[in-house]
């Protein structure tokens, strides 16, 4: 059986951060509804996606620690390597990175061939923001717009 177009949604932690990034499987459904989501995160958040209507299926890094409630989707639960062997099995044609650290960059680079989304940072505007103030930076844009431009949609 041939699968269905694959992207995969790639935020590690921390907790606000991983339901935040819960909205992003929604909108690349709105954006493709015929593409298949697959979530890769830390195993200690998979059970977050537990239920989620557009998550098909979610990638768990660490060890199972015997927690009962992970969800039945959840695809792979060990090593990155483990991740990046079962994602091929899902045939991944896109990647939309919401991490952007090493981890997330072997992910990205497992998969050459794969369309990459990078969410931006804004590490130097929070920066000033915080420290420089009295250089006016513009502000920094709602995390769920930059989310929402990332799949293409309209803000």
């Amino acid at each position: 059986m041939p699968h269905r177009r694959a992207a995969a949604v790639v935020r590690f932690s921390s907790l606000g951060d991983v339901l935040l990034a819960a909205h992003v499987p929604s909108f690349l459904r709105q954006e493709d509804a015929g593409r298949r989501v697959l979530f890769v995160t830390k195993a200690r958040h998979a059970g977050l996606l537990r239920g989620h209507p557009h998550v098909d299926r979610v990638y768990a890094l660490g060890e199972r620690s015997g927690d009962p409630d992970l969800p039945a989707t959840v695809g792979v639960i060990g090593s990155l390597g483990d991740l990046i062997a079962g994602m091929r099995g899902d045939g991944v044609q896109e990647i939309v990175d919401l991490h952007r650290n090493w981890r997330s960059s072997l992910v990205r680079a497992a998969f050459p061939r794969a369309k990459h989304r990078l969410a931006p940072k804004y590490a130097l505007r929070r920066r000033l923001w915080v420290h420089g103030r009295w250089l006016h930076p513009e502000p920094v844009p709602p995390l769920l717009r930059t989310y929402r431009e990332l799949a293409r949609l309209d803000p």
